[in-house]
């Protein structure tokens, strides 16, 4: 295969019709040259099986540049793959072709493109080089979910109505207000510091909100755990920090986490039927992650640089859910563990 995860290339979906030579010779490839990366195509390399070639592709492209002209069944087989998978994707076709868009990515953004008339002659400078503007936009732009109709659905989906599993680009504050607006019993908050969940709950009781009661099991990072404090800076920082700096950071850090808990334990003394537990943990962290009732978990983890990560994809795992049922008892077994149930109490909350 010509690209590989540790190269940057652009993934072209189009019909093999020699009619589309012109276009990808003079249109395609040269726009995606001037980008940088490298241009692929299915047909340039015909080993192995064709379907596993083009997911890969897919899934390991930088970008995709799907050419819709002729609504050719399998290029919108793979547009559909590259949507599902969140892929950034940049969707061209000629200007005879844009009245007959699907209204399925109609209201979404297609580059039109005049079809070169002959495989030479003739200029396609502009055409090269507004195309070559497009695609980096596309791979300068920050979010790894490009707008598309399936990455917009995933993301318009609370985590509290959906009866399935769902990735989502990013977990907004609407989000994490449905999911404590919505908990009937039980918030199992596994983290760090607690700072964002404090400010959202006590926000959602003095506003009155949240009315009915709501037990809350806080699992923090120890204060006392200091490498797995220095892990997370060095994670943040991207390498060895001094030993000064570190207890800077870990004095002010331990001052939010505790600040955090006696908030959330101040509100819990004077409203009746909203009660606090914290519990710590003391092994470096490598997720956060809400477990609502027993029955649903969002988790998020963390990343270079990005430790509060509620701007990074997130999971968000329903018990019922076969298909992830053995990712759930796994992440649940942890938080579980951090705030010292045993197995059977899991099961009767279950």
């Amino acid at each position: 295969m010509t690209g590989t995860r540790d190269e940057t290339f652009a993934f072209v979906v189009m019909p093999f019709a020699p009619s589309f030579n012109p276009v990808y010779q003079r249109i395609v490839k040269p726009a995606v040259e001037a980008c940088g990366i490298q241009c692929v195509r299915a047909d340039e390399d015909s080993q192995g099986h064709i379907h596993g070639q083009m997911l890969q592709r897919i899934y390991e492209s930088t970008v995709v540049v799907v050419d819709i002209t002729g609504l050719n069944a399998n290029v919108f087989y793979e547009l559909g793959v590259a949507h599902s998978t969140g892929c950034k994707t940049v969707v061209i076709c000629d200007n005879d072709s844009l009245d007959r868009i699907p209204f399925d990515i109609a209201p979404y953004r297609v580059f039109a493109y005049q079809r070169p008339k002959q495989e030479t002659g003739g200029s396609v400078d502009e055409t090269v080089q507004t195309l070559a503007a497009e695609i980096t936009t596309i791979l300068c732009e920050k979010s790894e979910g490009i707008p598309n109709p399936v990455q917009d659905y995933l993301a318009s989906q609370s985590p509290v109505c959906s009866s399935k599993s769902l990735l989502v680009n990013k977990l907004g504050a609407k989000f994490e207000e449905d999911l404590l607006r919505a908990a009937v019993r039980e918030v199992v908050y596994y983290g760090i510091v607690a700072n964002s969940l404090s400010d959202l709950l006590i926000g959602f009781i003095e506003s009155q909100k949240r009315t009915n009661q709501l037990a809350v099991h806080l699992c923090l990072l120890a204060p006392e755990a200091h490498d797995c404090w220095n892990f997370l800076y060095r994670l943040r920082e991207g390498g060895p920090i001094s030993p000064s700096v570190s207890k800077e950071y870990l004095e002010e850090d331990v001052f939010t986490q505790r600040r955090a808990i006696r908030r959330l334990k101040s509100i819990a003394s004077s409203v009746e039927g909203f009660s606090v537990e914290v519990h710590f943990y003391s092994n470096p962290p490598l997720f956060w992650a809400y477990l609502i009732d027993q029955e649903r978990l969002i988790v998020g983890h963390l990343a270079m640089r990005r430790l509060t990560a509620r701007n990074l994809p997130v999971n968000i795992l329903v018990k019922g859910d076969r298909s992830t049922r053995n990712l759930f008892a796994y992440y649940q077994s942890i938080i579980e563990s951090g705030i010292g149930r045993n197995s059977d109490l899991i099961e009767a909350l279950g």
